[in-house]
């Protein structure tokens, strides 16, 4: 499987839990990965990711300088896609997360 993991919201606010997550499936050979509407931040992100402690991700997806004004949710379902994502975590600014399946709808 290949996971999409939100920053805001999500990874940051359970870090434990997620960290412990990542590392399960990293080593059971799935890919999990940032996918965040941040613009322009991979290395403020990926320095924090590295800080908090999480395993390294295996990919990281970010909104283009352009894309600021489509939806977050829209844009990171439209995202998860083009990466063949199976599944992403997010709260979609709502502090309520989900378990979002992407691949074969």
């Amino acid at each position: 499987m290949k996971i999409g993991i939100d920053l805001d919201g999500t990874a940051w606010d359970h870090r434990e839990l997620f960290r412990d997550l990542i590392l399960g499936l990293q080593n059971t050979g799935h890919q999990v990965g940032i996918l965040t509407a941040h613009v322009n931040l991979i290395y403020q992100d990926l320095d924090l990711w590295s800080k908090r402690r999480f395993p390294a991700p295996d990919f990281y997806c970010s909104k283009k300088s352009g894309e600021e004004s489509i939806p977050s949710k829209e844009w990171k379902i439209k995202a998860a896609k083009e990466l063949g994502l199976d599944y992403i975590f997010d709260d979609f600014d709502t502090r309520n997360i989900q378990l979002v399946r992407i691949g074969n709808e």
